[in-house]
This record gives C-alpha cells, structure tokens and sequence, in this order.
C-alpha cells in the first residue's frame, strides 16, 4: 500500500479509494450528507448549483462522486467533464468512446511488446554439397 500526502491536509496517509486521509474523510461525511440530501430533492442539479446550494467545493463534489461516496444509481445525475475529450460523463474519468479508444491503443501495444519479446526463430542452414562423409565403425577393428 502506497503512502500519500492528503490533498486536504498534507499529513502522510495511506492511499486508499477516497484520495483523503481518514481524519479528512471522517470530517467530509457530514458533507456527503448534505450533498446526497439536495441531490434528493434536485436529481439534475450541475456540479455548479450543488456547489451554490451546499458551499461544498467543486473538488471535492468531483471526488465523492469519483470514489463512489456519491453514486448516480441513486437516481440523480451529476455530470463533469470526459478527461480526454471533454465530453459530459456521469461517472469515471473518460467517456465511453474515449475509454474503447485507450483500450484498443492498450491492447494494441501489448501485442507489440509480445512480438518483441519473442525470440526470432533461428534457421537451419545446411548446405547439401553431393559429397559424402565416411565414418569407421569401430567393429572392424582388430
């Protein structure tokens, strides 16, 4: 497990799901609640009039919604920004075409890489001349 510094408070945490320490997740969850609470009331509210309605910051709405403290499955839909294209996306960091995009280019240099790595194979190169090589079995030895 990789240690971070929290983005919140600069103390040295263990990196986990929420992107914040412990102390700071625990003094968010009254936030969360109130979000989740206008996100009831407001099913199509922007990123925008959450942050007017609640004075939670636009970052951390961004991250609740990133790390699952806040779920579009409750019937609300939050939109931001696709990280490659710009697109509007309920959840995630790219759009549904953005993410195929990458996929393929993934998978595409995993092959390349694959087809390096393997060894080229080695030719057998005989050479047949017409002449003729005699050995002595060692049975006619006297």
């Amino acid at each position: 497990m990789a240690l971070k510094y929290c983005p919140e408070c600069d103390k040295l945490y263990a990196e986990n799901p929420v992107g914040i320490c412990l102390a700071c997740q625990d003094a968010e969850e009254p936030l969360v609640e109130q979000v989740r609470e206008f996100l009831r009331e407001s099913r199509k509210a922007t990123i925008e009039e959450v942050h007017q309605a609640t004075g939670v910051k636009h970052k951390t709405i961004l991250r609740m919604i990133r790390s699952g403290r806040i779920q579009s499955e409750h019937g609300f839909s939050i939109f931001f920004n696709c990280e490659k294209c710009g697109s509007p996306i309920p959840d995630g960091r790219f759009c549904d075409a953005c993410s195929r995009k990458l996929s393929g280019e993934l998978l595409e240099k995993v092959r390349e890489m694959a087809k390096e790595a393997q060894p080229e194979p080695k030719l057998d190169v005989r050479v047949k001349t017409g002449s003729r090589m005699y050995t002595r079995d060692g049975s006619d030895q006297s």
